[in-house]
């Protein structure tokens, strides 16, 4: 038997805290590059990282649900399935995928609750028998990790030209999220499945007990109620708008470095604009463009034709355009209309409608902006 002595001598640099620092810096990477378009979502990014590492520090007992097997099984499977599904998920995600992705966080955290974190903990805070769990856990794991990526990629770059592209977009969607889950949840969810009923401790402290277990309590509830309030302040807060425009503007490709009028010989305007809809999590429609009038009628020079219609930033929310169009009637007043639907990311059936309309009479009178 090892003594509690000898557990306690463990030394400062080991493999697992060298791979722990490894990936810390991944992800600050990865997360730093989302900072300076998705302040909000970085924001959220960074209390969850900080929850999970509070919700680690609390010791945890299943409770009566998921200290039963059949119960832990069926977590495993839940997990198994949405896995699976990620592995059809495209380089781009739809509104009806995110939800998936967030049963998946809960399901992960239920799971660590219902193994007491056994998988990832320190060999000093294990006894022998959990040591001995945790250890049989990961050779299952990751043989079956190596065994059924190396299949994947073996499959999807020999069987067909669209297995092959779906390879190439793999890293960058949902199979990239299915690899992350099965590699650090795999050994977690192996013991889930083969421990019989009632893993943890008699001994071990409930999480009602501890004043940290509440802040811990307190912080994934946050996690959970935050993306729900973004969602909801895309429908309950106003639109702010901010827009200008700019008489006769220069075209700055002009010859020898000297710009020219963008319409010519004819009157023009620049038109700049953008709605900002929510709150934390702030989803934008821009628009840019350049209208010309002579006197008979006006007309589009750029930025009102369907290949410029293109939402701008979104947080919480998917944007898709749901009318980008312009016309001269015949009196000669241009009218150019922008319809953008912002939809909820967690809750898709949460949706709202942004118009930028632009109308611009054949005599240089602007009607009508944004």
């Amino acid at each position: 038997m090892v003594s509690s002595l000898s557990r306690s001598r463990r030394p400062m640099v080991t493999i697992e805290r060298i791979t722990a620092l490894l990936i810390a810096l991944l992800l600050g990477v990865f997360l730093l590059g989302f900072l300076p378009p998705f302040v909000a979502s970085f924001g959220y990014l960074v209390l969850v990282l900080v929850t999970i590492v509070v919700v680690r520090s609390v010791p945890v007992e299943p409770g009566a649900w998921l200290g039963l097997r059949i119960v832990r099984r069926g977590l495993v499977v839940v997990i198994s399935l949405i896995t699976l599904d990620l592995l059809t998920f495209g380089a781009s995600f739809n509104p009806t995928e995110f939800p998936l992705i967030f049963v998946l966080a809960l399901a992960d955290f239920a799971l660590g609750r219902a193994t007491r974190r056994i998988a990832s903990a320190a060999i000093i805070d294990l006894d022998e028998r959990q040591e001995s769990v945790r250890n049989q856990a990961h050779r299952i794991a990751y043989a079956v990790l190596a065994v059924s990526v190396g299949l994947v990629l073996l499959v999807a770059d020999v069987a067909t030209p669209d297995s092959h592209r779906w390879l190439v977009d793999a890293i960058h969607g949902g199979p990239a999220l299915s690899f992350l889950q099965l590699l650090f949840f795999l050994p977690a969810m192996v013991i889930a499945w083969i421990e019989p009923d009632r893993i943890s401790d008699d001994d071990a402290p409930r999480l009602r007990q501890s004043s940290r277990a509440r802040l811990a309590y307190a912080m994934v509830a946050v996690c959970i109620i935050l993306p729900i309030v973004f969602s909801i302040t895309l429908i309950a807060s106003p639109i702010r708008t901010s827009a200008f425009t700019v008489a006769d503007p220069i075209d700055g490709r002009g010859v020898n470095g000297v710009g020219i009028k963008s319409c010519g010989n004819n009157h023009g305007l620049y038109f700049g604009a953008r709605k900002d809809v929510g709150w934390g999590g702030v989803s934008s429609v821009p628009l840019t463009a350049v209208a010309c009038w002579n006197g008979s009628r006006a007309y589009p020079l750029w930025g009102m034709f369907t290949s410029d219609c293109h939402p701008g930033t979104t947080e919480w929310a998917f944007a898709s355009t749901l009318t980008c169009r312009q016309a001269t009637g015949s009196d000669g007043t241009l009218t150019f209309t922008y319809r953008t639907r912002l939809r909820a990311v967690l809750l898709p059936f949460i949706s709202r409608d942004v118009v930028m309309t632009v109308t611009l009479t054949k005599d240089g009178k602007v009607v009508q902006f944004p």
